[in-house]
């Protein structure tokens, strides 16, 4: 019984220090990332036009670049804003819901197409919220999902050295907004909204 208990505190023994280096390892990859965060932020070339946000993981920090409207967000698409128009673009399987309002701006109807996670709504005397997610659907001349960044920036006319660490672009105006996400340099979500002005 003796040897038994002897045999099994030096087992528990010889366990304890691999434990422990586990641990070590641990930490110092946790360090090493939290590093190269640092790292990517402290490179931006001009820290008033890009901003890091905190949505982002710590290996890819969101970094934001902003730019006001240069007269694209009142009409982005490259198909009008009618139901036919987006029904002929992305199939008979997309949902249509019209709400049909009276109130004391006047009587007008809001329009929200939806397909899969896609969902565009717009009135009928303009304005409208998007959130673009196919590659079916495309914006200012030709820009789409599955873009790559560097079609993208050469598309915007935006200065590559100046975006070239941006995952978001950003478009605003006071009337709205339209913002542009990347993951691994592939444009994978356009989302935005415009209200038209008194």
């Amino acid at each position: 019984m003796v040897r038994y208990t002897l045999v099994l505190f030096i087992l528990f023994m010889s366990c304890m220090p691999k434990k422990n280096s586990q641990n070590q390892e641990k930490t110092t990859s946790n360090d090493t990332v939290v590093h190269k965060a640092k790292t990517i932020s402290n490179n931006i070339e001009e820290p008033k036009t890009i901003t890091e946000t905190n949505t982002g993981t710590e290996e890819q920090p969101d970094l934001e670049y902003s730019i006001e409207d240069k007269g694209w967000l009142y009409d982005p698409f490259d198909f009008p804003l009618e139901i036919e128009a987006i029904k002929s673009l992305l199939g008979e399987e997309v949902e249509i819901k019209e709400e049909y309002v009276d109130d004391e701006h006047g009587a007008y109807t809001y329009t929200t197409v939806t397909y899969q996670d896609t969902e565009i709504s717009f009135y009928d005397f303009g304005g409208y919220e998007t959130k673009i997610t196919t590659p079916k659907l495309s914006v200012m001349d030709g820009i789409k999902i599955g873009m790559k960044k560097t079609d993208f920036i050469e598309a915007m006319k935006f200065d590559p050295k100046k975006t070239a660490t941006a995952n978001i672009f950003s478009l605003t105006d006071i009337y709205g907004n339209m913002e542009f996400r990347f993951q691994s340099d592939t444009l994978y979500r356009i989302s935005g909204y415009y209200q038209e002005g008194d």
